[in-house]
């Protein structure tokens, strides 16, 4: 749409969008249904501009359609283009694809679409969602990381406590002053 505003130095519609995306170079149609939408739309803005016309003072010396490129403002065109073509269940218009959401029509520039607003919003609802969700894990997490780390202390004082390196080597060493006894000598005869 961007280039179709500069070739023609001004805004363009829908209506001249269609009929730029729908036609071979030579003009034909690229097939009925495509003829049909911009026959409509013609049909549609010289009525419009007949309405105009009965509603105030035209600019003479001009034809219809130049006539009504400069009384119809690309918003209207673009709502009488939208009743001329079919809307699928998503707002899709026949032919122009997603570019009536992406685009401001009449001013070029790009914007969200008020469709994809509650989306958008949704989305966000769900992030702040998931990141609530992992810092509750995370803390969750530090917690039990902490009970483990303290059960691990105890477990190695308790291995120290019975660890069998720190047992006495001998009977001697628990009670002082007993010495064992030799074994018995064998006896001789």
């Amino acid at each position: 749409m961007q280039q179709e505003m500069e070739e023609f130095g001004r805004p363009v519609s829908w209506g001249e969008v269609f009929q730029r995306t729908h036609t071979k170079p030579d003009g034909i149609f690229v097939d009925f249904k495509a003829q049909q939408v911009p026959e409509a739309y013609e049909k549609q803005l010289n009525e419009a501009m007949s309405e105009e016309d009965l509603q105030g003072p035209g600019i003479s010396g001009n034809s219809s359609q130049r006539s009504t490129q400069l009384t119809l403002t690309i918003e209207q065109k673009n709502e009488i283009f939208r009743k001329c073509t079919q809307t699928d269940p998503k707002g899709i218009i026949f032919g122009l694809g997603e570019l009536p959401l992406m685009v401001d029509s009449g001013k070029g520039k790009e914007s969200f679409a008020s469709s994809t607003m509650p989306e958008l919003s949704q989305i966000q609802d769900q992030l702040h969602e998931a990141q609530h969700k992992i810092d509750t894990e995370e803390e969750e997490n530090a917690r039990r990381d902490e009970e483990h780390r303290k059960a691990q202390e105890k477990i190695s004082e308790i291995s120290k406590l019975l660890s069998p390196t720190d047992a006495p080597a001998s009977a001697q060493d628990k009670e002082p002053g007993i010495t064992p006894l030799d074994p018995p000598a064998p006896a001789t005869a």
